[in-house]
C-alpha cells in the first residue's frame, strides 16, 4: 500500500544505511541510465553535498542501471569531502516504498510523483528544461 500510513520496516531500511534520523532526508528513486536521469541524479548529489557542509541533509539514491557505478563514484567523492555521509545509494530496491517514507522531499518524474505524493511527501520535479511547443 502507498500510503503516509503504512506499516513499514521503517528502521530496518534505516539502519544498514546509517541513516541519520534528525536529518533532512531528500529521495531520489529512479532508474541510473546514462542521459538525463545521470544527470539528474548527479545534479541532486553535488546540490545536497554543498548543502550538506552547512546543513543537517542527506540524499538517498534508490535505483539501479547501467550508470549506477557511476552515481556510487560520485557519491563516494562526495561523502570524503562531507564531514558525515551525505549521500547514501541503495541501488536498486524491489519495494522503494521505505524510502519514499523516510523522505522530508523527493525529487522525481513520472511514476516517482504519484508514488511520493501518496506518501504524503513534498515532490520537486525534475526535468530537462526543454519544453515543448504544440
Amino acid at each position: 500500500m502507498n500510503s503516509p500510513h503504512a506499516s513499514l520496516p521503517l528502521r530496518a531500511f534505516c539502519r544498514p544505511w546509517n541513516l541519520d534520523p534528525d536529518a533532512f532526508t531528500v529521495v531520489v528513486v529512479s532508474g541510473m541510465a546514462h542521459g538525463a536521469r545521470l544527470e539528474r541524479a548527479m545534479t541532486a548529489i553535488k546540490t545536497v553535498g554543498q548543502l550538506s557542509r552547512k546543513h543537517r541533509v542527506q540524499l538517498v539514491v534508490v535505483g539501479g542501471g547501467e550508470a549506477l557505478d557511476t552515481v556510487r563514484k560520485r557519491a563516494q567523492q562526495v561523502n570524503a569531502e562531507a564531514t558525515s555521509t551525505a549521500i547514501v545509494v541503495t541501488g536498486e530496491m524491489i519495494d522503494p516504498r521505505p524510502a519514499y517514507e523516510v523522505s522530508d522531499v523527493t525529487l522525481s518524474m513520472a511514476s516517482s510523483v504519484v508514488r511520493a505524493m501518496a506518501f504524503g511527501t513534498p515532490v520537486i520535479v525534475q526535468g530537462t528544461g526543454r519544453s515543448s511547443s504544440h
